[in-house]
């Protein structure tokens, strides 16, 4: 159908448009708000076109989002800074999170959509990170000098992170669109602006998830396989670079970057205290969402925003919303799990295999964003978008295939 072509075209191209733009935000800073204006209208559009030309489905998940989303936006109601918690908050939670009916409906439809996209925004972050560190453009963080971010935000790391679990599903299903060695290459040239980043929580989103993917994928022999080219490549490439790689380990292991010292270990401490001190309705539906700075200036001595993804929620959304933003995780892996468990003995072999491995794939990435909710990402668009995006595509790449089967079965039993 025509709008299904159409919310297809709009909706792949999340991925790359994200990431340009972020990049361009963060080489011409002057131009930063107005770019942020026009991704945000770009992200309404695909919502609305959505909107406009499909039927809500009536499902749990719907439902769950729909009611997470009309609490959010009245808790944001009650702040004192309409602008900061609607913006920064509802609009950004809202925009991201709708991605996943889309990616549903686009998974319902298209198989293996989003493998060509996520390889292009690797070439694009690993092309940002080479200029950047020729021209020493954008800051060098943890230590002076050492590694250039140029355009790349510091939710990068993660996209990287998710971007090759996506191609790893690819691999492992026979849909690389590209030669394999490109890939390994990008691959493990990718793995390496991960360490560099010496972004704690996306090297620990990443070994966590890519150990779930290993043991709930069927076809071990290939990801091990994979693992060991890989591997080997990254070892090639980390040797030429194995003095920077340590200076900057060292200069993010220092004293000051300790557990305790921590802020982010700190706000936890005092959203706790926080939370002692509130109210009833306080502890339930939160207070100031997604505009903590002036709560916790006292306790910084300076205005700073909560980073932990929990702490924001339970503070901000109260128990209630906190609750809610997990019973919507819970119900993605619920609804995964559910179209799995229709898998039949009479099922094609290449059928039973494509759906363990997709999910495998939802829950390594769900898993992947829980682990970097504790560094923060709630309010990254680009992030989110692309990371719900994945997660919806590959729910209704599951329930595609099944749905394949079953229709496959009732003709041959009609004949």
């Amino acid at each position: 159908m025509k709008s299904d072509k159409g919310l297809l075209f709009i909706a792949l191209w999340v991925p790359i448009v994200n990431i340009v733009l972020d990049m361009a935000m963060g080489f011409v800073t002057s131009l930063k708000t107005p770019i942020a204006l026009g991704r945000v209208g770009l992200m309404m559009a695909v919502i609305v076109y959505f909107i406009a030309n499909f039927k809500w489905a009536t499902s749990k998940l719907n439902f769950i989002l729909s009611t997470y989303l009309t609490m959010l936006f009245i808790v944001c109601l009650l702040s004192s800074d309409l602008q900061e918690s609607m913006v920064d908050g509802f609009l950004k939670t809202s925009i991201t999170m709708l991605m996943v009916p889309i990616g549903i409906r686009i998974g319902l439809r298209h198989k293996h959509v989003l493998v060509k996209p996520l390889f292009w925004v690797l070439v694009l972050l690993l092309a940002n990170y080479a200029i950047s560190q020729v021209f020493k453009l954008g800051v060098s963080v943890y230590e002076e000098d050492s590694f250039y971010k140029g355009g790349a935000t510091a939710s990068a790391p993660i996209v990287i992170v998710l971007s090759i679990l996506v191609l790893f599903n690819a691999f492992n299903q026979r849909q690389l669109p590209y030669r394999k060695v490109v890939i390994a290459a990008v691959v493990a040239l990718s793995l390496f602006v991960v360490i560099l980043s010496v972004k704690r929580g996306a090297i620990l989103a990443l070994g966590v998830a890519g150990v779930i993917y290993m043991i709930l994928a069927p076809n071990k022999a290939r990801s091990i396989k994979i693992s060991v080219v890989t591997a080997i490549l990254f070892s090639l490439i980390a040797v030429q670079f194995s003095g920077l790689i340590m200076s900057r380990i060292a200069a993010r292991t220092t004293e000051a970057n300790e557990f305790e010292n921590e802020n982010r270990y700190k706000e936890t401490l005092f959203v706790i205290e926080e939370l002692n001190n509130a109210s009833i309705f306080q502890i339930l539906f939160g207070n100031e969402a997604f505009h903590s700075q002036e709560v916790f200036k006292k306790y910084f001595g300076r205005e700073r925003q909560l980073h932990v993804d929990y702490n924001i929620l339970l503070h901000g959304t109260g128990l209630f919303g906190f609750v809610l933003f997990f019973a919507f995780y819970y119900e993605l892996f619920a609804m995964a799990k559910r179209a799995k468990q229709r898998i039949r003995k009479y099922f094609n072999k290449p059928s039973i295999v494509a759906i363990k491995e997709d999910f495998a794939l939802v829950v390594a990435v769900l898993v992947m964003s829980l682990i970097m909710s504790i560094s923060g990402g709630l309010q990254f668009v680009s992030y989110r978008a692309i990371l719900f995006l994945t997660i919806g595509v590959y729910i209704g790449q599951i329930l595609f295939t099944v749905q394949q089967e079953h229709n496959r079965i009732s003709q041959t039993n009609n004949i």
